[in-house]
């Protein structure tokens, strides 16, 4: 499919290696035609930002939709796929879409059975560089380290039982505010858990280097797409995750570290070097995957 332009709010974006790096790769791809549609990459924003602020084209357009099916409880706005499809500047900019791009099959079977525009699917890609896990210096310290906050139950991780050391990056105070409303609404103190949050917003060089040697915890409410999901993926480092269809997607069902697989006694696979090894090599084999390729997406999203 050939685009007009790319409207890309993110820019190269902050995040390792995020969005915006990806879209920028795509933009150096795309064969550029002046009365073929926008190619929005973030067609969210609309909700992020407000109807006015960002407002959708009143020209035939194509976006990207990243937004999860359930919003996360607790917490308003939801910014879930409905408050998206149901807002102002989306129903006004409905007549001249073209097609929506989800990053999972899941969120592709929820927008197609409440829209007639076509909807595509995609997984999100990731740039590979060459920083991979490091079990021994995760064994010289285990720690286990909460992984990202979208959609997340962080409750579940302040509340597990485990005897590993437990770190929680928070960057930004608004990153705690959010943790300790999430908290709150299941009736957990974050005084009481021995956790404390590390104000520390981590290059990504630090970051690198704490991925790969930290076992990751993530409880998802839902997920379209998980940027922290993929760097664990193409690190190879082991994270803590529950089985939930959009997971199993991008994990496969066989991944050995579901939450539910290790939550009765997260002690005798974290502190089990084998067991560790072996979720390792597992996402080893899972990263070859031509769909994580920065490559292969751009080629899919040309070939539309």
């Amino acid at each position: 499919m050939k685009f007009s332009s790319v409207i890309n709010p993110f820019g190269e974006e902050l995040h390792y290696f995020g969005w915006g790096y990806i879209i920028n790769q795509l933009k150096k791809t795309l064969c550029i035609e002046e009365d073929a549609p926008i190619l929005h990459a973030f067609t969210d924003c609309t909700i992020f930002w407000g109807d006015k602020d960002r407002p959708l084209p009143l020209e035939p357009w194509v976006g990207f939709v990243h937004s999860a099916i359930k919003p996360q409880p607790g917490r308003q706005p939801g910014f879930c796929v409905d408050e998206l499809i149901n807002s102002q500047s989306f129903q006004n900019s409905l007549p001249y879409c073209k097609g929506l791009i989800t990053l999972t099959n899941h969120t592709k079977n929820y927008l197609q059975s409440k829209l007639e525009v076509p909807v595509y699917q995609l997984w999100h890609p990731k740039q590979k560089e060459n920083y991979f896990f490091d079990i021994d210096a995760y064994f010289d310290k285990p720690t286990l380290r909460h992984s990202g906050f979208e959609l997340r139950d962080v409750a579940k991780f302040f509340t597990c039982k485990t005897s590993l050391k437990k770190d929680l990056y928070i960057g930004h105070m608004h990153n705690y505010e959010l943790i300790v409303s999430e908290l709150r609404f299941h009736g957990v103190s974050p005084k009481a858990c021995g956790i404390t949050p590390i104000y520390e917003f981590l290059s990504n060089e630090q970051y690198i280097k704490t991925l790969t040697s930290t076992i990751g915890f993530a409880y998802y409410y839902d997920c379209a797409a998980s940027n922290a999901l993929l760097e664990h993926i193409v690190s190879h480092s082991p994270v803590v995750v529950n089985k939930i269809p959009p997971i199993v997607e991008y994990l496969g069902e066989d991944y050995p570290m579901y939450y539910e697989t290790i939550s009765p006694n997260l002690d005798q696979y974290l502190l089990d070097k084998n067991f560790i090894q072996e979720t390792s090599d597992y996402l080893k084999q899972r990263s070859q995957k031509k769909e994580f390729t920065i490559e292969y997406f751009c080629e899919s999203i040309n070939e539309l």
